[in-house]
């Protein structure tokens, strides 16, 4: 359940463009522990988000795009600039 959670919490700083360091910042860290103390225990590590699960993410991503274009019988590039 840990692996799971961290990798939602992953996904959701990676669409949101948040620094890896977020979790780190002690106000929000201490935001998060209010609504569910046990939350520091599962919150993925700077480490751990630029890492692992950051590798996992872009392989799962690339597989994804890799299986649509398969599927295609054609493909269009566009380019401005």
């Amino acid at each position: 359940m840990k692996d799971h959670y961290q990798v939602l919490i992953a996904r959701g700083l990676y669409a949101a463009g948040l620094p890896f360091r977020a979790f780190e910042v002690l106000r929000l860290l201490k935001a998060l522990c209010i609504l569910q103390p046990a939350m520091k225990e599962y919150l993925p590590t700077r480490k751990a988000l630029s890492g692992r699960l950051l590798t996992a993410e872009y392989n799962r991503e690339m597989e994804a795009v890799c299986s649509r274009l398969r599927d295609e019988p054609t493909v269009a590039l566009v380019s401005d600039g």
